[in-house]
């Protein structure tokens, strides 16, 4: 498959509960297809602020340019700003 190392891979599942403590902050990165994807900065945005829940010491990054980012590097780190900008703002 085209990401061999994520199969059977250990999942979390974010909800209520304790915070990651920061030393061991929650690391996300998102993906999605690099193309049209309604309601995709919605969904980002989601995620972002689930992870910020999970404690101070988190991290969200998002490839650009869907998974030829992944290939190639083409990563950025997610803030506040950056999400907030395009909340709501389609896909």
């Amino acid at each position: 498959g085209i990401l061999p190392n994520s199969v059977g891979a250990d999942s979390c599942i974010l909800g209520v509960g304790e915070p990651v403590p920061i030393d061991n902050g929650l690391k996300v990165a998102v993906l999605l297809s690099g193309g049209q994807a309604p309601g995709g900065h919605n969904v980002i945005a989601g995620l972002y602020d689930a992870v910020k829940r999970t404690g101070p010491g988190f991290k969200c990054y998002g490839f650009c340019d869907g998974p030829r980012g992944l290939y190639t590097g083409k990563v950025t780190f997610l803030d506040d700003a950056l999400v907030d900008g395009y909340r709501n703002m389609g896909g």
